[in-house]
């Protein structure tokens, strides 16, 4: 198996927390190891999602950097920082223990009661970050302007 390169470093993750995000404790509290595996494991999380354009370079192993997909392609070679928030989000909610399969599994949910309460919920009414893998919502909605819509069809003449 191919060793994963995250979309962002350990380093370049610690600059976002210490600048940028308060709360961070799940972060502060682990070693470069594991920060390391949460980045990897958010990496791969986001590759799984259905992005806008191409890769910019067809053999390239993760899915960014990516080429438009409209009009005349605009190359990037670089990551966005959207991509980078993101990751690093989704690592701090993995440390934190958030079990993604776990979060599915809840979905499924109908009816919880206690003594006279009793809580239902709607399981068409569905959170689509968690139907998707993501279960931090700050990295979703960093991760929305790359997806490409699933109900919208492109076709191009070849």
């Amino acid at each position: 198996m191919v060793d994963t390169v995250p979309y962002v470093s350990v380093l370049e993750a610690q600059g976002y927390f210490d600048d940028s995000r308060l709360h961070a404790e799940a972060w502060d509290g682990s070693d470069d190891v594991r920060r390391l595996k949460a980045l990897k494991s958010a990496t791969l999380m986001i590759d799984r999602l259905n992005f806008k354009g191409s890769k910019a370079i067809p053999i390239q192993e993760r899915e960014f950097p990516r080429i438009s997909g409209r009009g005349t392609p605009a190359i990037n070679f670089v990551i966005p920082t959207d991509i980078k928030i993101a990751t690093c989000e989704l690592a701090l909610t993995l440390l934190d223990g958030v079990d993604p399969d776990l979060e599915e599994e809840d979905l499924g949910a109908i009816t919880e009661a206690y003594a006279t309460v009793r809580i239902t919920s709607d399981p068409a009414i569905r959170k689509d970050h968690v139907k998707a893998g993501i279960p931090s919502t700050i990295a979703w909605k960093h991760l929305l302007p790359y997806l490409n819509d699933p109900l919208e069809l492109y076709i191009q003449r070849g």
